[in-house]
């Protein structure tokens, strides 16, 4: 996927997250939908940054950047959040429905948790990556850069 593309993807998702934090805006109908809709766009960007992720992994203790590392943990972070964020979403609906005050509770405080500690993440991850970001916009989308080139040398 070319560097446009996945930029594209990036700031789709992410305003899909600014969206998602506040239900009020969409109901929480569209809330749900629009929160199980993010898991594809979220498991392609994955997908796309795995190798990355595979070779970072194999050089781990090796003598391998301390900003690689922390760019490894953030997105195993981030990764760990989004599942728990979209695992207790889809655990309060049952228990909404259901009328399951006691584990309505619980699960919607871990989902609130994790959804702004992903949000918090998730910009942190945008940060990191902002020169990437403002490189690709430059250069006009045309040059192939790796998402790990260009941010935190």
């Amino acid at each position: 996927m070319d560097n446009k593309k996945r930029l594209l993807l990036d700031i789709a998702m992410f305003a899909a997250i600014v969206v998602l934090m506040n239900p009020i805006l969409t109901g929480i109908n569209a809330h749900i939908w629009i929160g199980l809709a993010l898991f594809v766009p979220a498991l392609l960007h994955v997908a796309l940054n795995w190798d990355w992720a595979m070779r970072t992994v194999d050089r781990l203790f090796e003598a391998i950047r301390g900003a690689s590392r922390a760019k490894l943990a953030l997105g195993f972070a981030l990764f760990v959040s989004f599942v728990t964020v979209m695992l207790s979403g889809v655990m309060v609906v049952p228990a909404v429905a259901n009328s399951f005050i006691a584990a309505y509770a619980a699960w919607h405080a871990l989902h609130s948790l994790s959804a702004w500690a992903f949000t918090g993440l998730a910009l942190t991850h945008l940060v990191i990556h902002a020169r990437w970001i403002a490189g690709v916009l430059q250069r006009g989308y045309t040059t192939t850069v790796r998402p790990s080139e260009g941010a935190l040398r």
